[in-house]
């Protein structure tokens, strides 16, 4: 059942951080579809033995599929490959950079109205004024861009406007403040005394999907991966499965 709920939420996530289009949690997405694939295969072939193979075979003629898309269109190759390349260029993309800033503005804000925070969906508009703090950090740079009518390219000023700070979990402290918080650490707090409480009903399965709802909320401290709704949805599904079927295998 464990190993079913992981897969049913795998594709949730998927989905999700898809539709999002946020390259930091496809990252962790594409790692924990590895982690589900291995585990998985080991335990087809353990059980089933060479009838178990058709498992990871699957998966291995979908990759085969991709694979043979990207040769037979080398554009979508060179384009994924251009993509990645600036998001790891902090010169082409500068919220690398950005989020030390970010950290830096949450921090002055968080001191400013640490109990009450400065309201929710506030980010976008409230950092404004405490960004002039921090003059070294440039929103504004010279680009060459394509222009949408002759398809030629053209210098212009391009001016970064965040309208979430990518970094959720500082973010959140901003909008809802300390009193804000106790409500979801409340219920994360007692749904991990529930899972410490079952200590013995914990398998591979369910530690499997806790590992992935850490891996998540870890990731939150680079991305605003909990500004997806659905990818905030399928997380608290996620965490409170995994413990409500340890404790289901406590009690049998």
């Amino acid at each position: 059942g464990a190993w079913l709920l992981y897969l049913g939420m795998a594709f949730l996530t998927t989905f999700s951080v898809l539709m999002a289009q946020a390259r930091g949690a496809i990252g962790f997405i594409v790692l924990l579809w590895f982690t589900f694939i291995i585990i998985c295969s080991v335990y087809f072939v353990w059980r089933f033995g060479l009838k178990g193979f058709a498992f990871p075979g699957v998966f291995a003629a979908i990759a085969a599929t991709i694979l043979v898309a990207f040769i037979v269109n080398p554009v979508v190759f060179e384009r994924q490959k251009e993509e990645w390349i600036r998001t790891f260029n902090t010169v082409e993309n500068p919220e690398l950079e950005a989020r030390y800033y970010m950290m830096q503005i949450a921090a002055d804000m968080i001191a400013d109205k640490p109990w009450y925070g400065h309201g929710a969906g506030s980010w976008r508009y409230t950092h404004l004024p405490y960004l002039k703090k921090y003059p070294e950090f440039k929103t504004e740079y010279v680009r060459w861009l394509p222009n949408p009518f002759t398809g030629k390219k053209e210098r212009r000023k391009v001016t970064l406007w965040f309208e979430n700070a990518h970094v959720d979990l500082m973010e959140y402290v901003v909008e809802w403040g300390i009193i804000g918080c106790l409500f979801p650490l409340i219920a994360g707090f007692w749904l991990l005394y529930r899972g410490i409480r079952a200590h013995s009903g914990w398998d591979m399965g369910t530690l499997l999907m806790l590992m992935t709802a850490l891996v998540v909320f870890l990731g939150a401290i680079v991305e605003f991966h909990f500004r997806i709704p659905l990818v905030l949805m399928a997380w608290c599904l996620l965490f409170t499965l995994s413990v409500k079927t340890a404790e289901l295998n406590a009690h049998n």
